[in-house]
């Protein structure tokens, strides 16, 4: 494992599902208080008290102005289907890009 901590060894899992992005300054926690850990990537990630869930992740010194939250932490998911790819360099090589992916069970 390399020392900057990616979102596949954050979230144990290939791909982490998605991310909304938002302008920092449009975004807020309606309740609770998430913990923050400070990444030596200069970022914030932020994790629910109760469970653990990935709620955010705001990187200070590359995106300053952009919040990222997490898709599976959104009251309706399906609200916000995934239009980009991000990381490209970082997903798994059978990992399909977004656009390239089928529905399960679709034998095409």
């Amino acid at each position: 494992m390399s020392e900057t901590v990616t979102s596949q060894e954050t979230a144990s899992a290939p791909i982490c599902g998605g991310w909304l992005i938002f302008p920092r300054e449009a975004f807020r926690f309606v309740s609770g208080e998430p913990r923050t850990y400070h990444t030596d990537t200069d970022a914030d990630r932020t994790f629910c008290t109760s469970c653990g869930t990935s709620l955010t992740y705001h990187q200070h010194g590359d995106r300053p102005d952009d919040m990222d939250v997490t898709i599976g932490s959104a009251d309706d998911g399906d609200a916000w289907p995934p239009t980009k790819d991000v990381f490209v360099e970082e997903k798994l090589t059978w990992v399909a890009a977004v656009g390239q992916t089928r529905s399960t069970g679709d034998p095409s």
